[in-house]
């Protein structure tokens, strides 16, 4: 199900107190219009009526796809999750604590990481070769990993399909061949014991452990 409320919240510019539409979970099949909205950042924005900012309010969400099997929860990174689940409840608890067979579960820190984790995922990619390859990238580039952001998919008529990636640090494209995707795939699947249905939060942290694991394996002669 999805879960929406209606707050009252302050203006942090003006001190206006207005009330405000809240997303707690959304479901897409339920809520098909949400799924851009989640993808533009266009959700949970408060519009103050009298000085007319607009800010984005941090709040956890559950983002839910039945289809595609996959739960995205949002958590800020000063909020705790003890401090979500007494916030949502019942419904917290069910979805943290139920096993939903095959589904992938993720916890993301930011609204960029929710609409990249979509992404990549409706791609059909795997978000952890993605973030073994984006530390691979910003290492080599002396910058920060959290300013790489997936894109897409395109084909590209010399190697085929690529997968496009931006730099937030110099607002610049560039792309990563199919064929380096399938190699930060079998590193993965080597080095990687299977989810099970556990909630994992896939950043440059897990990436580097993956890639720690890998150095340290016993190679082939």
């Amino acid at each position: 199900m999805s879960m929406v409320e209606e707050r009252v919240l302050s203006c942090p510019r003006c001190g206006n107190a207005q009330k405000q539409e809240i997303w707690q979970s959304v479901n897409i099949q339920l809520d098909s219009d949400m799924k851009q909205k989640i993808l533009d950042g266009e959700y949970n924005v408060f519009a103050c009526e009298k000085c007319r900012a607009e800010l984005p309010v941090d709040l956890p969400m559950m983002y839910h796809d039945m289809d595609g099997k996959l739960m995205i929860w949002l958590l800020p990174r000063d909020q705790s999750l003890k401090q979500t689940i007494m916030g949502h409840d019942a419904e917290a608890k069910r979805l943290l604590g139920v096993t939903h067979d095959g589904y992938r579960k993720r916890f993301v820190h930011s609204r960029l990481q929710l609409a990249e984790t979509i992404r990549i995922f409706d791609d059909g990619l795997d978000d952890r070769a993605v973030a073994l390859f984006k530390v691979s990238y910003a290492h080599r580039h002396k910058m920060q990993p959290d300013d790489i952001l997936y894109c897409g998919l395109e084909h590209d008529p010399r190697v085929g399909m690529v997968l496009t990636f931006f730099r937030r640090d110099s607002e610049s494209s560039f792309v990563w061949p199919m064929d380096g995707y399938q190699r930060a795939q079998g590193i993965v699947n080597q080095c990687v014991p299977p989810e099970n249905g556990l909630w994992t939060t896939v950043d440059h942290e897990y990436a580097d452990r993956i890639a720690s694991v890998y150095e340290e394996a016993p190679k082939p002669h």
